[in-house]
């Protein structure tokens, strides 16, 4: 979730995944999908999807111009031209494509962790990624540990945070939870 240009869809099905992969932003979601175009031999493997991951609502989403591929999140609004666009959660994304044994759940979803983490659909995942954020703009979304309490609560006992980024930002603001049964 958080699918970008495909980069991430396009490595996960090199290593021989099967990936659904979301992003809200439309001008992202077609560059993703030209760079999946682009490789024929994963293409049959990638399911892109112009959704946002969240909640089962339609919400409003940032826009990035073309050629601007900086990070978009539904918490930052202000001045931005907007679409809609339908916000999925994962309980429906398990439905809607019948995952029954869903191995990762790789989120970069820009401040809706702390909204998808409240989903008890991440309990079927082997192993969970999120990259995390605690606040945008100046408005705080929430605390690492809330992600990290959470996890545990689904079964996740192996949990490890680091820094993903050379961001100078400190790890209890941002950085990445990975955390595997």
């Amino acid at each position: 979730a958080g699918g970008f240009i495909g980069d991430t869809a396009l490595y996960y099905a090199y290593r021989g995944a099967r990936v659904y992969s979301f992003e809200p932003d439309t001008n992202l979601f077609n560059l993703a999908l030209q760079n999946i175009k682009l490789n024929p031999e994963l293409s049959d493997k990638i399911i892109m999807k112009n959704y946002a991951i969240g909640k089962d609502e339609i919400i409003e989403f940032p826009l990035n111009p073309y050629g601007e591929g900086g990070p978009s999140s539904a918490y930052s609004l202000a001045g931005k031209k907007t679409i809609s666009v339908r916000s999925v959660s994962i309980k429906t994304i398990l439905e809607e494509f019948s995952i029954y044994d869903p191995f990762l759940l790789d989120l970069d979803i820009k401040g809706k962790e702390f909204e998808v983490v409240n989903d008890e659909a991440i309990s079927r995942f082997k192993m969970v990624r999120i990259e995390y954020i605690t606040s945008i703009d100046g408005k705080k979304l929430g605390d690492r540990q809330e992600l990290i309490s959470k996890l545990k609560e689904y079964g996740f006992n192996k949990i490890r945070i680091f820094k993903h980024n050379e961001f100078a930002l400190d790890l209890m603001d941002h950085g990445t939870i990975e955390a595997v049964r």
